[in-house]
């Protein structure tokens, strides 16, 4: 489970996790048959699936260098 503040973005609404610094990226159970969100995002989107029905969006390497 997640102990610590997940840092959920609008919390009554959606759910979406905020960023790579919530305990529920890359937290969850790889299932092979789940292979997109809630919203239809491939998952894993990072190194393993993250916890919840929404995968965090992920920074664009290419982007930042």
């Amino acid at each position: 489970g997640v102990y610590d503040d997940p840092e959920l973005e609008n919390p009554t609404g959606n759910l979406d996790i905020t960023g790579s610094a919530s305990p529920c990226v890359d937290a969850g159970v790889t299932l092979n048959e789940v292979d997109r969100d809630y919203n239809g995002t491939a998952r894993p989107a990072g190194s393993g699936h993250d916890f919840g029905a929404h995968e965090a969006p992920q920074a664009d390497v290419g982007s930042i260098l």
